[in-house]
């Protein structure tokens, strides 16, 4: 993991805990890494099965694409997953992790979260090659 992952990581946490010591303990915040095991194929290894997703209002999980970082934004409630990018690319393709990720969750948990929608985020437009970050950080708050 590199030092920009680190911090971002770090920053997500604070973030997380931040809301739960404002008592918004509806936020959780998944590993970026999530997401490299996902591109690998690899959607069994964290299914998070101790953890009721329904009790979130709202699931972040900060994506690292290429060296670009983008942020899923899930809503177990209203079973949509949002996807905000400061570069307004395309980004079906998390989608259909999640939708993969989901399969193998519900077959492993008692939990049944299916029939889900795929939203594009409106995120700001990036006028340059670095603040990727800082767009995906605005848009957890």
């Amino acid at each position: 993991m590199s030092t920009l992952e680190e911090g971002c990581e770090c920053l997500f946490g604070l973030i997380e805990s931040g809301k739960k010591n404002r008592g918004d303990t509806h936020v959780i915040v998944l590993p970026s890494y999530v997401a490299v095991l996902w591109q690998a194929g690899n959607y069994d290894s964290w299914l998070f099965l101790k953890i009721s997703f329904c009790m979130f209002s709202c699931i972040l999980l900060p994506i690292c694409d290429n060296g670009h970082w983008i942020l899923m934004v899930v809503s177990p409630s209203e079973r949509i997953v949002r996807v905000y990018d400061s570069l307004h690319g395309d980004h079906q393709k998390y989608f259909s992790h999640w939708l993969s990720f989901m399969r193998l969750r519900n077959k492993a948990s008692v939990e049944k979260l299916e029939n889900w929608q795929f939203v594009s985020g409106c995120s700001s437009k990036q006028e340059d090659g670095n603040n990727c970050g800082n767009f995906v950080l605005m848009a957890s708050m």
